[in-house]
């Protein structure tokens, strides 16, 4: 039974070491923030934004992305709390490296996954007739070429 348990360990610390800068991502567990942005979209990992950038989106909600998803106070500090606790570091070193080949075009650009410098380079081969697909329709349906997203999994299918 050791043995079993010691080839575990060394398969997933092994896996977890080969797996790209968001190959993994935590997912979201809280049932709240499940339920409140599951409603509407995947429950995008936090660990995709920094917390700057949750902040700001949670800060907004009557504008959200074109729609209003306002929540009393109470439900958005809570989901914020965790968008926050899980957020990805300020200052990633990738995203440092990425950001001089893709610079931002806007201030907007760092609340959107899809225009975040990583993004841009993991997505760089992406043809634009396959963003037009009718299965994906969008760079931010992660789910149609990723099938563990919303589990944090964004390795290839």
């Amino acid at each position: 039974m050791r043995r079993l348990l010691a080839g575990f360990i060394l398969i997933a610390s092994t896996t977890a070491a080969m797996a790209g800068p968001f190959d993994r991502v935590e997912p979201i567990r809280d049932p709240l923030t499940r339920k409140e942005c599951g409603e509407c979209h995947m429950v995008y990992p936090a660990g995709l934004l920094p917390a700057t950038a949750w902040q700001t989106i949670m800060g907004d909600l009557a504008h959200h992305y074109g729609d209003n998803a306002s929540l009393s106070p109470e439900k958005a500090a809570a989901i914020l709390a965790v968008l926050q606790r899980q957020a990805r570091p300020e200052h990633y070193r990738k995203e440092e490296k990425y950001a001089r080949r893709y610079p931002p075009q806007s201030v907007e650009d760092a609340l959107y996954i899809t225009r975040a410098p990583w993004f841009r380079h993991k997505h760089r081969k992406i043809k634009a007739t396959e963003w037009q697909n009718p299965k994906v329709k969008t760079p931010s349906n992660c789910t149609a070429c990723h099938q563990g997203a919303e589990q944090g999994w964004f390795d290839e299918d």
